[in-house]
């Protein structure tokens, strides 16, 4: 006879903390809660209420009786029973009237959109039809609800954003706009465009809700059509023809419409790749890198598209399953040249910290993906290149100066595994390449600068410990091949411990993952993994 299964009934009394009469927050009747397994920690209790009542993990605190449920605080000893009554008090200082005027709002272009769509294809759209599409007024709105306020208040009109069904309807337009070629799409309808793309940057910015996003399956398909929206063509600018609403719009207008919407795309694009969940699909896209490495040369676009663009690589290098999609010597080459002194001066204004991130993004990127650079022939006659931008690009910084660029230019660090991978890594002692230890050793150098900066992060022991990496950071001097990759490590080593404040030694065990991944052809994400042993095992007998 099975196990019936048991489930844990929690009942939630809910405290706003300002005059609800100013701040109607919309909430479900039923204030249960039910697990269906006992909760490990504040946090899943945090999350739950999150998901039923839209109210932002930061703006929740939970009492027990008098005692504060914290995130990491483990249940197991709190004894909670059915019926046991917990507090939220939170702060609803959002304004949702003026979220739900957006949903309210873009509800209704989207039914005006789809009654119009085949006069537009069919280039018949008249003037009164084109007059009716559309209410800027929540154009507006959406910076002030999703761009031009605090994060806590942006985190709030999300969740109700998503809740409410806003995202779903601007994903319909989106595959609306979609299917409309652009030398067929108004003005008007171009700038419905660029606020949907805006409200999808917001979001997938926004660090605790942009989780949501997994919910939209075709997501980054549609952000990529908007970025290859018009074919650009390396040091040529945009060309579009035979517009068939001009007499309504302006060509002008119509060509920095354009660069807006592929500029949004780009932004949002970079935010989507450091989601883990869509690097593949994004890598896999047909057309896109070319489009965003030739956007990076094209006259019309600034420096932070090229900044973009380069983030977005940066990212996808994180997954080794991306290189052999995110590397070829064309896309090399246009990075490199993106990255010149000369083409950066001609796209305006250049600051010392953009200039920085945009040598740094490339820098990384180029020694991540090494391995597969040395293994294919076609990159061969690239690598003394290859080499000299990473050398150069360490030459002229260090680790406090990326930093000081980061903090400028709003970059966040989620993880650190992938750059810790790349300096737990065995040269290929088969090739023969003459200049493989090179390219080994200047790579090495570039994940150390990177680790030696990363430490600077506000958050940088809190991802240590989510990761587990402090054995590895620590055993870093022991398995340097050279005096001066062995100082560069010990800086680090003497970083990390004035950060988090340690003097324990790292475990046996992890020193000799450690020697195997610099020693014996592993790979520190095997190590780490929970089938070390039998991947072990298996390596053995092979050999």
């Amino acid at each position: 006879m099975q196990e019936e299964e048991s489930y844990l009934q929690v009942t939630l009394q809910l405290q706003p903390t300002v005059d609800k009469d100013k701040n109607d927050y919309p909430l479900p009747k039923d204030r249960s809660l039910t697990f269906s397994q006992y909760p490990q920690t504040g946090l899943e209790v945090k999350r739950r209420v999150q998901d039923k009542f839209h109210i932002p993990l930061c703006l929740q605190t939970i009492y027990f009786n008098s005692f504060v449920l914290e995130d990491n605080q483990e249940l197991r000893n709190i004894h909670f029973r059915e019926g046991d009554t917990l507090t939220v008090s939170y702060t609803t200082h959002g304004d949702l009237s003026t979220v739900q005027d957006i949903i309210n709002a873009i509800t209704t272009v989207s039914g005006q959109l789809e009654s119009i769509k085949e006069s537009i294809l069919e280039g018949s759209l008249t003037q009164e039809e084109y007059d009716q599409v559309l209410d800027y007024n929540f154009v507006d709105h959406i910076n002030e609800s999703f761009v031009r306020t605090t994060p806590d208040i942006v985190k709030v009109h999300h969740l109700y954003f998503i809740h409410n069904f806003g995202a779903d309807v601007f994903l319909k337009i989106k595959r609306l706009l979609a299917g409309i070629p652009w030398e067929k799409l108004p003005f008007k309808l171009q700038c419905l465009e660029h606020a949907a793309l805006k409200y999808f940057w917001s979001l997938s910015s926004t660090i605790g809700v942009r989780c949501y996003l997994f919910n939209f399956p075709d997501l980054v398909e549609l952000i990529a059509s908007s970025i290859l929206r018009i074919k650009a063509i390396p040091n040529e600018k945009l060309s579009i023809a035979n517009m068939h609403y001009a007499y309504l719009d302006g060509y002008y207008f119509v060509v920095r419409s354009a660069i807006t919407i592929m500029y949004s795309g780009i932004g949002t694009m970079a935010n989507l790749a450091e989601l883990i969940e869509f690097r593949e699909e994004i890598a896999s896209m047909p057309n896109l890198l070319d489009q965003m490495t030739s956007i990076m040369l094209c006259p019309q676009f600034g420096i932070v598209n090229t900044h973009l663009g380069l983030s977005t690589l940066f990212a996808l290098s994180f997954s080794p399953s991306c290189h052999h999609k995110i590397a070829s010597p064309l896309i090399i080459e246009r990075i490199m040249e993106a990255s010149s002194h000369k083409r950066l001066a001609s796209k305006g204004t250049v600051t010392e910290h953009n200039s920085t991130m945009i040598n740094y993004f490339i820098s990384v990127y180029l020694a991540l993906v090494s391995p597969m650079l040395s293994r294919k022939e076609e990159f061969h006659s690239l690598l003394l290149q290859v080499i000299s931008h990473m050398q150069q690009f360490l030459q002229k910084t260090n680790y406090e100066a990326i930093h000081q660029a980061e903090v400028k230019t709003g970059h966040e660090w989620s993880t650190i595994k992938p750059i810790l991978c790349l300096v737990y890594r065995t040269i290929d002692e088969y090739n023969d390449i003459p200049l493989l230890p090179e390219l080994y050793r200047t790579s090495l150098q570039v994940g150390l600068i990177s680790l030696q900066e990363i430490t600077l992060a506000s958050d940088f022991k809190e991802i240590v410990e989510n990761e587990g990496l402090h054995d590895y950071l620590m055993c870093l001097p022991w398995y340097m091949r050279d005096d001066e990759l062995r100082e560069e490590a010990e800086v680090l080593y003497r970083l990390v411990q004035a950060k988090i404040k340690t003097s324990c030694p790292p475990t046996l065990v992890n020193l000799i993952k450690g020697y195997l991944a610099t020693n014996a052809g592993f790979t520190l994400q095997e190590l780490m993994s929970p089938s070390f042993i039998e991947t072990l095992e298996q390596r053995l007998t092979y050999n």
